[in-house]
C-alpha cells in the first residue's frame, strides 16, 4: 500500500483522457492514486473495494471500469481480481536502487491466476535497468557492463557514451534488423519537436526507446481490438 499517488498534469491535457467520460476520469485518477496501488500499478482491487471506496454501486464500478479497459488505460483479470494500469511504469519509473528493489518484489507477487501476467512481465523487462542494460548490480558502476553496443574491446572503466540523436536512415535501419512496427519518419520527428526528452530526462539510448515505443504500439492495437467486457469481476 502506498502513502500517495502521483499524477502527472499532463494527464487532464492527453487526448486518451479527454474522451473519456467524467466517471471514467475519476476512475483513473482513483486506480492512480488509492491505498490498494503499488509501485509497478499492477494490483488486486476487487470490484468491491471501489464500491465501499467511491460509494459507487456496482453497476457504475464495472461499466466505468469497461470504459477504462475499451480505451486501453488498464488491463482487469476477473479470475484473479487484478487491475493493470498499462504504461504506468512509463510515467512512473523508480528512481533509484531501493525502488527498483521493491518494483521487482511486486513483480513476482502478481498470481498466475492473472491473466495479463506474462503480458506484464515482458512489459516491466524492457523498462527494467537490470533486464536491459546492466549485467552487474547498479552500486558496481565501474565493473564491466555490456549493452547491445559493446564491443568485446572495450575497457571496464570507460566512460559512458555521450548520447548522439539518430538520423532517419539510421532508424529505419535498426527498425528493419529488429523487425519493429515503427514509423521512422514518424518516431524521429516526435522526439526531435520534443529535445529527444523522455519525460524530462535526456534520452540515454534511443534503440531501447523504439522498442518501448513498439511496445506500446502493440498494446495500443490489440486494445483497439478487444471485445466489450459485459461484467467485471465483484
Amino acid at each position: 500500500m502506498r502513502d500517495y499517488g502521483k499524477i502527472q498534469s499532463a494527464f487532464w491535457t492527453s487526448p486518451d483522457v479527454i474522451k473519456l467520460s467524467d466517471s471514467a476520469k475519476l476512475m483513473a485518477v482513483y486506480l492512480l492514486s488509492c491505498e490498494h496501488s503499488n509501485i509497478i500499478g499492477c494490483f488486486r482491487l476487487p470490484s468491491a473495494y471501489i464500491v465501499e471506496d467511491l460509494n459507487w454501486s456496482i453497476e457504475s464500478v464495472n461499466e466505468t471500469l469497461s470504459e477504462l479497459f475499451e480505451n486501453g488505460f488498464i488491463r482487469v483479470c476477473k479470475q484473479s481480481k487484478w487491475v493493470w494500469i498499462l504504461n504506468f511504469l512509463s510515467f512512473n519509473k523508480p528512481e533509484n536502487p531501493n525502488q527498483w528493489k521493491a518494483a521487482r518484489k511486486a513483480q513476482k507477487q502478481i498470481p498466475e491466476q492473472f491473466q495479463y501476467k506474462q503480458e506484464f512481465i515482458k512489459y516491466f523487462n524492457q523498462i527494467d535497468p537490470l533486464n536491459e542494460t546492466l549485467s552487474e548490480p547498479l552500486q558496481n558502476p565501474l565493473k564491466r557492463v555490456y549493452t547491445e553496443t559493446e564491443t568485446e574491446t572495450e575497457t571496464e572503466t570507460e566512460k559512458p557514451k555521450r548520447f548522439k540523436k539518430p538520423t532517419v536512415e539510421e532508424l529505419k535501419k535498426y527498425i528493419s534488423e529488429k523487425t519493429l512496427n515503427i514509423d521512422a519518419n514518424k518516431f524521429h520527428d516526435f522526439y526531435e519537436s520534443k529535445g529527444w526528452l523522455i519525460g524530462k530526462a535526456k534520452m540515454k539510448d534511443w534503440r531501447a526507446a523504439c522498442r518501448t515505443w513498439n511496445n506500446k504500439e502493440k498494446a495500443n492495437n490489440q486494445f483497439s481490438a478487444a471485445p466489450k467486457i459485459k461484467e467485471l469481476a465483484s
